[in-house]
């Protein structure tokens, strides 16, 4: 597990900037989290909606890893506790570990 800071970027509602150090070097990544509540769905009675991807800003090719997970909950008043997600970076040699409490 490496030591990483963030901080909500200057530009973006939903964007945040990420640095890890490394074995010595500075990592940087470039995040995009949404997190959404919704009411009533076609799956369900109420539902989440997580958009979490993530660019290599120290990398020319502007590498990126995504994903986007719906959760739809049987009744209005099922509330998740807890999400913890992992994503893929450096080649899947690593992951950004993403908590979210609600």
């Amino acid at each position: 597990m490496f030591s990483c800071t963030h901080q909500q970027a200057s530009v973006g509602l939903f964007e945040w900037d990420v640095e890890c150090e490394v074995q010595g070097e500075v990592k940087k990544f470039w995040v995009h989290l949404v997190a959404q509540t919704y009411g009533k769905t076609g799956f369900g009675k109420s539902a989440y909606e997580i958009l979490y991807w993530v660019t290599h800003a120290n990398v020319q090719s502007n590498r990126h890893s995504s994903t986007s997970l719906w959760i739809h909950n049987s009744e209005e008043k099922n509330q998740m506790n807890r999400l913890v997600s992992s994503l893929g970076i450096e080649d899947d040699s690593a992951s950004l570990r993403l908590t979210l409490d609600f």
